[in-house]
């Protein structure tokens, strides 16, 4: 996943000059992705950790969809229904999503969850907390990090080894920007505009495969250097969220093991066993959850508005 090889600036005529509050990402394989805010309400409901029964659940109410797919139908486009694991809250759901495609264009948009992050298993709100909750811990430690974010979110294979390799791959976006996205006068646009968006863009926007330019990639994104970048994003955002662990640090405990050989003295080995640190009380936890999630929201749409990529790559 990464920025398209085009000039972003004909990128953002394109949506300017349609709908301009439509959360539009543009990914490297003529692939758009179009992040929507309004759920199923059996997928909010899962995101909001409340109980639900399904396994598969689809992104969008049968009233958007029908609206999309008529669009689409009537305009000649294929389209087709997509499915991405996604793990939170202790469970594997599927989530299934729209894409559609014109065949002429070689364009192909995705509308998806504004929380899902194509190919990654967790919501784009684990690794941004885990992230944040780094830079923000006087004591930095990437395994206290990974598991304030499992344990918030509920996913307990979120570890640091994953945390790692997102800083080293520094696939957090370094986005040109003087203030914390997710400001309060975000707003997107209903979902008939997004419809009509959708159409305007298998139509109107040139062919990828013709016009990229790879020497352009990313010309309007500063290099990735400030390891704080995510610190800013997340700026207006409560330092209070990053309190989840009482303590200071992971502690470990010296078990000795004994085991007896033939003819051979007693053997003692010792053994280095991991501690789990306590964590604050569940009602916290659900608090900084909910509050979390909802900076995460603003600060995903708004990046996709106004920049045209994904939080996260």
């Amino acid at each position: 996943m990464g920025i398209i090889t085009q000039d972003i600036t004909d990128i953002q005529e394109v949506s300017k000059l349609v709908f301009p509050n439509i959360p539009i990402v543009y990914s490297d394989d003529n692939h758009f992705y179009i992040l929507i805010k309004d759920l199923n309400n059996e997928l909010n409901k899962y995101i909001n950790s409340e109980d639900i029964e399904a396994t598969e659940i689809n992104a969008f109410t049968d009233e958007f969809e029908k609206e999309l797919i008529l669009n689409w139908q009537t305009s000649g486009y294929e389209y087709k229904f997509q499915n991405q694991t996604v793990e939170y809250m202790h469970r594997r759901i599927s989530v299934r999503y729209l894409t559609v495609s014109n065949p002429h264009t070689y364009i192909n948009v995705s509308l998806i969850p504004w929380f899902m992050l194509p190919g990654r298993p967790y919501p784009v709100f684990v690794y941004a907390y885990a992230e944040w909750h780094y830079e923000k811990s006087e004591q930095k430690s990437m395994r206290l990090s990974a598991y304030a974010a499992g344990k918030i979110f509920g996913v307990d294979s979120f570890n640091k080894s994953t945390l790692s390799r997102v800083r080293k791959d520094k696939k957090f976006q370094n986005i040109h920007t003087d203030r914390a996205l997710g400001a309060d006068e975000l707003s997107c646009q209903p979902g008939a505009n997004i419809a009509e968006f959708t159409v305007e863009l298998l139509e109107n926007y040139p062919k990828m495969r013709e016009q990229s330019k790879p020497d352009k990639c990313g010309q309007h994104a500063l290099p990735i250097s400030n390891p704080e970048y995510i610190s800013h994003v997340f700026s207006s955002v409560p330092d209070e969220l990053s309190k989840v662990i009482k303590g200071r640090s992971l502690s470990r405990k010296v078990a000795k093991i004994t085991r007896t050989r033939p003819s051979r003295r007693l053997a003692i080995r010792q053994k280095r066993l991991q501690r789990l640190p306590e964590c604050v009380q569940s009602d916290r936890i659900k608090f900084i959850r909910s509050s979390f999630i909802a900076a995460c929201m603003a600060a995903v749409l708004d990046t996709a508005i106004k920049y045209h990529k994904f939080l996260i790559i």
